[in-house]
């Protein structure tokens, strides 16, 4: 799939996140929330295997609370032709899930913290020259806390 096309799906999906979110807001009576998020990064050390490099990501995530406990879904995506330090590196993707608590800081503010569990896949070729040789892939578990915070700009709208 190349990057435009990952970007435009992804975009028409957080479009479709926030309508429904939208729509279910209205309706959950402020039980339960349901939202939608997309970050476009830039990592600044990125490393697998002896290789070291900066890297560009797009990340897509949705978030149910209910009564506070919060759960989150997450996928990263590296840019391969953004990745400095190799030749070979072929792709990158995280899978990440998440369960916590919504800390509310102040109306406008809030903290939600997780315990955070999934793996990252990695894609090289071990060619001399690159994009040559066999095809291998990497999978690293991960897990760990997560500390997201976010200011409420509208009801529908938060940064």
């Amino acid at each position: 799939m190349t990057h435009n096309k990952l970007i435009f799906k992804t975009l028409i999906s957080f479009c479709l996140i926030a309508f429904l979110s939208n729509n279910l807001y209205a309706q959950s009576e402020k039980n339960w929330y349901l939202s939608g998020g997309l970050s476009i990064g830039h990592m600044l050390n990125m490393t697998y295997g002896s290789n070291t490099g900066t890297a560009t990501f797009l990340g897509v995530f949705g978030d149910l609370e209910i009564k506070r406990i919060i759960g989150r879904a997450q996928l990263t995506y590296v840019f391969p032709t953004s990745f400095d330090g190799s030749t070979n590196f072929e792709s990158g993707t995280g899978f990440h899930g998440s369960l916590g608590y919504n800390l509310r800081v102040t109306d406008k503010v809030d903290l939600p913290l997780f315990l955070t569990g999934g793996a990252s896949l990695i894609q090289y070729r071990n060619g001399i020259f690159g994009s040559q040789g066999d095809l291998f892939t990497d999978v690293s578990p991960q897990i760990g806390i997560t500390l997201s915070p976010y200011y409420r700009l509208t009801n529908n709208i938060s940064v």
